[in-house]
């Protein structure tokens, strides 16, 4: 199950997204990433086992304190399924708050992120029930989102690497 909650983009911050339109508005990581989206890429276990991921999705902003992103990822050969990241700002922590949930899962899974602006990073950390880690550091640049994702055990050991790289649909012919 913990594979299956890997690939997909943002979570809950730390840092607050500041911009003149609101926590999600103008001049955000999350202005950057609104529309449509399209997933391409690989995560590999420690056992040697690759899988590939893609996947679709819309990132909306709805409100002054809340942005959406749903869509439909595949894992290899597995069937397809629907997932949502909700984020939230909290302005009584000033955080942004956010859960994912999906079609295969029973429950939502919560993250800590820290957003950057002037990195153009979203930085993204969620416990995983055996006690491991999923971290994912997402880098927002020239109009792709590019993810790098690792995943550790209880005692800190990578069990699963991956990169995966969205692109806006009809930008994946283009060399960069």
């Amino acid at each position: 199950m913990a594979v299956l909650a890997v690939v997909t983009l943002f979570a809950a911050g730390f840092a607050p997204a500041q911009g003149e339109n609101g926590r999600f508005g103008e001049g955000t990581i999350f202005a950057k990433i609104t529309g449509d989206w399209e997933g391409r890429g690989e995560l590999n276990s420690n056992d040697g086992t690759v899988t590939p991921v893609t996947e679709t999705w819309t990132g909306k902003r709805e409100g002054e304190a809340t942005f959406e992103m749903t869509g439909t990822r595949t894992f290899g050969d597995e069937e397809p399924h629907t997932f949502t990241w909700r984020y939230l700002y909290n302005p009584t922590t000033e955080l942004i708050e956010c859960e994912m949930t999906m079609s295969t899962m029973e429950q939502p899974m919560r993250f800590e992120v820290q957003v950057s602006e002037a990195a153009g990073t979203v930085t993204l950390k969620g416990p995983l029930g055996d006690g491991g880690e999923l971290k994912i550091v997402n880098k927002v640049t020239d109009g792709k989102i590019v993810g790098e994702v690792t995943m550790t055990d209880a005692n800190g050991n990578q069990s699963l690497t991956g990169t995966v790289e969205h692109r806006r649909p009809g930008k994946w012919d283009e060399s960069n």
